[in-house]
């Protein structure tokens, strides 16, 4: 059973959302010790509507509804959907194709070995190590 309810001010909704906030737990307790709290009970028993609780929620504000699509049905939202997926995953596997492709095309593999020296010049010093930055600079120029 639904009920829309419209209230005058933010301040009559705040209280009957207050005064429904009860768990089940909550209520369970109250009913099983109406003998030492029957006040408790009894208000308690007067929120029952027909013999069930009820939960109130607060609807959306006019503001947070998104009107222009209230025309679009449930089958025309689905399919746009899955039109946005259809596309984001060929865009996903466009792009995992192109790496493994261009990964192919390169020279360096890996079995090839480092062009390093295995030992140092003789000529190099620390001096020089420092400084030969800017030897291509001057070299440049």
């Amino acid at each position: 059973m639904r009920a829309y309810v419209t209230f005058r001010s933010m301040d009559g909704l705040q209280l009957v959302v207050d005064a429904y906030d009860r768990s089940l737990t909550s209520r369970f307790w109250v009913s099983a010790c109406r003998c030492f709290c029957p006040r408790k009970w009894k208000s308690q028993q007067m929120r029952y509507i027909n013999g069930q609780w009820p939960e109130p929620t607060v609807a959306e504000l006019p503001d947070a509804i998104r009107w222009e699509n209230m025309g679009i049905g449930p089958t025309s939202r689905l399919l746009r959907s899955a039109a946005t997926l259809l596309v984001a995953t060929l865009i996903l596997v466009g792009a995992c194709i192109g790496i493994v492709y261009f990964k192919s095309l390169s020279k360096v593999t890996a079995d090839t070995p480092f062009l390093i020296p295995n030992s140092c010049p003789v000529t190099t010093t620390k001096a020089h190590a420092l400084t030969d930055h800017l030897i291509a600079d001057i070299q440049h120029r």
